[in-house]
């Protein structure tokens, strides 16, 4: 092999190395791209986990965490887990307006203290006897004539 030939072999090994290398930083690039993006992504996720269980909205939720609203509902339910947390912040947060609204009823509001009653005790909702709740009275009519009230109309018995 003449000295021209095993200088161009060695250039483009060391090319093809260089390519290679490039290759696999531009790989390695996107990969860690994907990974902070994923990391970004959970991180507002959290941040929609985190304002349901203060109380807030699924809107608020979605406002807060810059998420759309069709990507969290799409998660929910796709991910097990992400619709197991969801329930539960959500739970913790009516948990968190019913102390907040206990603590202003006690403090000023017989209105807000009736709710909170009714909301805890069927006693205080007004729908009488718990036995009988949900039975159906026989509600008995006559239909008639519109121009003469006292006769009935035939076949309408």
């Amino acid at each position: 092999m003449t000295k021209k030939a095993s200088k161009k072999k060695a250039l483009r090994k060391k090319t093809a190395k260089k390519t290679t290398s490039k290759v696999r930083t531009e790989r390695n690039a996107k990969k860690e791209r994907e990974a902070a993006k994923d990391k970004r992504r959970e991180a507002q996720f959290a941040i929609f986990l985190l304002t349901l269980s203060d109380g807030g909205t699924v809107a608020e939720a979605c406002k807060d965490s810059q998420l759309p609203r069709s990507t969290v509902y799409e998660r929910r339910e796709n991910d097990e887990d992400f619709d197991s947390a969801w329930i539960q912040a959500y739970s913790d947060g009516t948990d968190a307006l019913e102390s907040t609204a206990r603590k202003r009823a006690q403090e000023k509001s017989d209105l807000l203290m009736i709710f909170l009653l009714k909301s805890r005790h069927q006693k205080f909702r007004g729908e009488g006897n718990p036995e009988t709740r949900g039975r159906r009275k026989k509600v008995e009519f006559v239909v008639t004539d519109a121009s003469d009230p006292k006769r009935k109309i035939p076949g309408e018995d």
